[in-house]
């Protein structure tokens, strides 16, 4: 079956008690998890939790299968999609198998370990907040090149320059018009409804990807301006 982009199998373990038998089992499952995005960031780390997902458990006692609750470890905002329960196992009291392996509400407390996962979990955190800074830095930056343009044409002398020159030299101030304009569209509030968690990590991912898309485009153009404005110096000085 094909898996939502960005998708990735986290494979855990648990004991459930059967709804058929009546008697303890071991779970080996796959859980298909979406993250949320990650572009930059920094601050507080994302805490670990477990999220409630039903999962269809074959009992290796009894003929039947039903639906059981299980936990996931998860990050904080992550979707689980679907999870699949590759062996069904019976715990038997004294044996080597009664040894319990550490429940999903205990990896989600462990979390990640080490700085690599640490500095992840802050990125995801800080990912939105990080967007809309330079948003906001690069739309003075946009506007205020638009002032600096012209003077700089003033004092280069365009005006006296070949009609060519006087009317290509419009091309920089109106990239940089639309650069501003870019970068306002990604800080413009969204509007959603959100009733649960799985709501919000939906609506949080759009909006993060939304300014993202807005935010490359706006830095494509400011570039493109800035480029188009230096061959309009150079060609008018040369």
């Amino acid at each position: 079956m094909a898996q939502e982009p960005g998708a990735s199998e986290r494979s855990f373990q648990l004991d459930v008690l059967c709804p058929t038998c009546g008697k303890p089992h071991r779970l080996d499952a796959v859980a298909v998890v979406v993250p949320q995005p990650i572009y930059f960031g920094g601050g507080a780390p994302a805490s670990a939790r477990t999220v409630p997902f039903k999962a269809a458990v074959t009992c290796p006692i009894r003929p039947g299968t039903n639906d059981v609750d299980v936990l996931v470890p998860v990050s904080e905002g992550d979707i689980v999609k679907r999870v699949t329960v590759q062996r069904v196992t019976l715990v038997i009291a004294g044996s080597e198998e009664q040894a319990a392996p550490p429940s999903s509400a205990a990896l989600a407390q462990r979390g990640p370990v080490g700085w690599l996962a640490e500095e992840i979990a802050d990125w995801r955190k800080r990912s939105a907040e990080t967007l809309r800074r330079f948003a906001s830095k690069m739309v003075g930056t946009s506007t205020g090149g638009i002032a600096i343009y012209f003077s700089v044409l003033k004092y280069v002398g365009v005006t006296q320059s070949g009609s060519g020159w006087r009317v290509v030299a419009g091309l920089p101030p109106l990239l940089l018009l639309s650069s501003a304009a870019t970068f306002v569209l990604a800080l413009r509030p969204g509007v959603g409804w959100i009733s649960d968690e799985a709501d919000y990590a939906r609506f949080r991912r759009e909006r993060l990807q939304a300014m993202n898309r807005s935010c490359t485009v706006g830095t494509a153009l400011f570039l493109v301006a800035t480029l188009a404005a230096v061959i309009i110096y150079l060609g008018v000085l040369l």
